[in-house]
């Protein structure tokens, strides 16, 4: 098992290079489906990320996070993958 860590923006101001000052843990991932309001019949999937996050800015340790807001609002984009030593892949 692989856990991704990932540098972003604590205050949500995007993805610039000089605003990632914070790390959090991807601990889930989940797709989820929502009625498109416009279309009775069909829906929408919604691709999210659960976080963990130990900043005195989160409201619970840990959260769900549309994928495309991690990336727009937190500035996501790079994840690094680590595996604790004597847990197989």
């Amino acid at each position: 098992a692989y856990y991704g860590i990932a540098a972003i923006d604590a205050d949500r101001r995007g993805p610039s290079t000089d605003d990632i000052n914070h790390w959090v843990l991807i601990v889930g991932c989940r797709e989820r489906e929502e009625p498109v309001p416009t279309l009775p019949t069909a829906t929408s999937v919604i691709e999210e990320l659960l976080i963990s996050d130990s900043s005195t800015q989160a409201q619970t340790a840990e959260t769900w996070v549309q994928r495309s807001e991690f990336l727009r609002l937190w500035g996501g984009f790079n994840v690094l993958l680590a595996r604790p030593v004597g847990i197989a892949p």
